[in-house]
């Protein structure tokens, strides 16, 4: 059982194509500046033709960055349905497999996308399709590569049930949809893919938009018509609270004999940074990382539950209590009552929450004690390691050492906060060049 990325429930995950082949970090920078905002997703597209080298440098960028990389396996022309399922490219699938899991931390995966239209080798048989979908999803989980959030991601426009692999094959759905007068009227966003939202909701995953764009022929449409319709599509997306996440076609190219000018610029980039910056603080949590339910994957693990409370006039920390921030490849999830911090192959990884007493300030009249209960293991690849809790009161931190970890049975621990009485911050993060952890934290309070 593998750890999988899941939705922001407060939130929604940003992602853009940003590079044809390959990109680096300075170009996620550079989108990241011009689009105002951190980039949670990268798409990247990897067909068979080439080999299935895991890009392990793109995803380690996005991993540092807080995000993740969006794979998009495309079996091409090179291999049939009919080649994958004879096994005749397990060669590649091992190779992938291989570089996945030792990578280790969360990718998006999908396999043969827009299978339900008609532009690629892959499209217009289901029941091959599904064949070919399951053998390269067993492939690469038998040879231990759990850490594989899986997408189904079908085109609007066309059907798309009967190709549906089926509930245990699925973590995520994803839509993919353009706009371009090349082939059809204009349309906005909402007219392209409201009724096939409505569809690919029937499944009860999240739901990402695996890629869209809008096209511009003329000097009209790049001026005034695509800015609008990228306004008027980021109102659309980040209203409708079944998507998670989204993921904007930033590159111009040209398909069959046309040219395609799906990439942000001029006014429509500035459209694209001005709507983004509207919804400013959806975009602030970077990936979540969770558990796959038995049964249901990739659900968001229910937060509402409340955590036994053995004082109740202790301040009790849950995931609404103030802002959660995690960064250098760290990720935290609350769930009933526990909070769960996992990081893997990561640099100084982390989470913090701002004010975390919310609406109530954490003012202490005499001196407290932070109190927790802790459980799960660390170790650093890189020399040795240790993990720490700090308290901020402003600029002011106290740090405490957490020692001596049970990998089964919460410890608890206790620490004086001596003269600090307002609370600002409470920062955990793991000291280490390069190491991994997995540690839960319960009944975790200031009294």
């Amino acid at each position: 059982m593998g750890l999988k990325i899941i939705p922001d429930k407060n939130g929604i995950y940003n992602g853009a194509v940003i590079k044809d082949i390959s990109f680096n970090k300075k170009d996620v920078e550079d989108f990241e500046g011009k689009s105002g905002q951190k980039l949670d997703i990268a798409g990247k597209f990897m067909d068979f033709r080439w080999g299935l080298k895991f890009p392990t440098e793109m995803a380690e960028i996005m991993s540092r960055n807080g995000g993740a990389l969006m794979i998009k396996l495309e079996t091409g022309a090179l291999y049939s349905l009919d080649d994958i399922i004879k096994g005749n490219a397990d060669n590649l699938l091992r190779e992938f497999a291989l570089g996945a899991k030792a990578f280790g931390k969360p990718v998006f995966v999908s396999i043969d996308h827009e299978m339900n239209g008609n532009d690629y080798p892959w499209c217009g048989d289901p029941q091959k399709y599904i064949k070919a979908y399951k053998y390269i999803h067993d492939k690469i989980e038998s040879i231990g590569a759990g850490n594989i959030t899986w997408t189904w991601n079908p085109n609007v426009g066309y059907s798309f049930a009967s190709y549906y692999p089926g509930d245990n094959y699925v973590d995520w759905v994803a839509l993919d949809g353009y706009n371009s007068t090349d082939w059809s009227n204009w349309s906005s966003f909402k007219d392209k893919f409201s009724f096939w939202l409505d569809e690919i909701g029937k499944y009860g995953k999240p739901i990402m938009i695996g890629e869209y764009g809008c096209d511009a022929n003329d000097a009209g449409e790049n001026k005034i018509e695509k800015p609008k319709w990228i306004r008027d599509a980021v109102d659309a997306i980040v209203n409708d609270r079944r998507i998670k996440a989204f993921i904007y076609f930033n590159i111009s190219k040209m398909e069959g004999n046309q040219q395609k000018d799906w990439a942000l610029k001029g006014e429509s980039l500035e459209a694209y940074n001005a709507a983004l910056k509207k919804y400013d603080e959806l975009f602030k949590s970077g990936i979540f990382i969770g558990d796959k339910i038995e049964g249901k994957t990739n659900k968001q693990i229910k937060t509402n539950a409340e955590p036994i409370r053995s004082n109740k006039n202790a301040t009790y920390f849950t995931d609404t209590c103030g802002k959660v921030y995690c960064w250098n490849g760290g990720n935290a999830i609350y769930s009933s009552g526990v909070w769960r911090f996992a990081a893997s192959n990561a640099g100084y990884p982390g989470f913090h929450i701002d004010n975390p007493g919310g609406n109530k300030k954490i003012q202490l009249s005499k001196k407290g004690s932070l109190k927790l209960s802790v459980k799960g293991t660390y170790k650093s690849d890189v020399g040795n390691s240790n993990f720490q809790v700090q308290v901020f009161e402003g600029e002011n931190k106290t740090t405490f050492y957490i020692d001596d970890l049970d990998d089964k049975n919460f410890k608890e621990y206790t620490f004086d906060l001596g003269e600090q009485k307002n609370i600002t911050k409470i920062l955990f993060i793991m000291i280490s060049g390069k190491g991994t952890c997995d540690i839960q934290i319960k009944d975790f309070r200031i009294e």
